[in-house]
């Protein structure tokens, strides 16, 4: 026995010795693990958080292009201030907590004639970086859409959403939200400024 062991330390000296002994020799394993598994955690709790918030923004928008577009679609006709004071009201309530300043929503009128074209009857932006369409350009509608002599209700939303945390959904990512809704009361829907 070596004088520099305590006495009680021999048996596992002995059962350690050689390569068979140290791969029997369970005790550190846990410790090893667990370090390597916390060096993953933070990561994998950041990239969750932030998919998430991503996600539920991409929710919102779409929730708001949805709501926007029916209730447009329920009217016979809509002026310009009460297309403005529905984005800045109600659409904004839809999409908080996220900022709305930077939210944009794009209502368009799409009628479709007789001979199938569709065209972009009248359209209004709000919000954000958001553009109208320009009146009589042609625009292709999903399939089952384009009936002929129709008219549909197209609400765009528009977000560039950019991480809270930011430490793996690095930059702005825009994120897009498209509605459609027929006109309830059959034909269009009039817009007057």
């Amino acid at each position: 026995m070596d004088a520099r062991m305590p006495a009680g330390c021999t048996w596992r000296m002995k059962r350690l010795r050689g390569p068979a002994g140290v791969a029997r020799h369970r005790g550190g394993h846990a410790l090893i693990e667990t370090a390597l598994l916390f060096t993953f955690l933070p990561f994998l709790f950041l990239g969750v958080s932030e998919y998430s918030e991503a996600d539920l923004a991409k929710r919102r928008l779409d929730a708001a292009a949805g709501t926007s577009a029916d209730l447009i679609a329920r009217l016979d006709a809509v002026t310009t201030a009460e297309i403005d004071a529905m984005k800045d009201n109600l659409i904004n309530e839809i999409v908080k907590p996220f900022t709305t300043a930077s939210f944009g929503l794009v209502l368009t009128q799409v009628t479709t004639d007789a001979n199938g074209q569709s065209t972009v009857s009248w359209s209004r932006a709000r919000g954000g970086s958001a553009s109208a369409r320009a009146v009589g350009s042609s625009i292709v509608l999903p399939a089952g859409l384009a009936e002929a002599s129709t008219s549909v209700i197209m609400a765009e939303t528009s977000y560039p959403f950019s991480s809270t945390l930011s430490s793996m959904i690095v930059g702005v990512r825009n994120l897009t939200g498209t509605a459609y809704s027929a006109p309830r009361h059959g034909g269009q829907v009039v817009l007057s400024p």
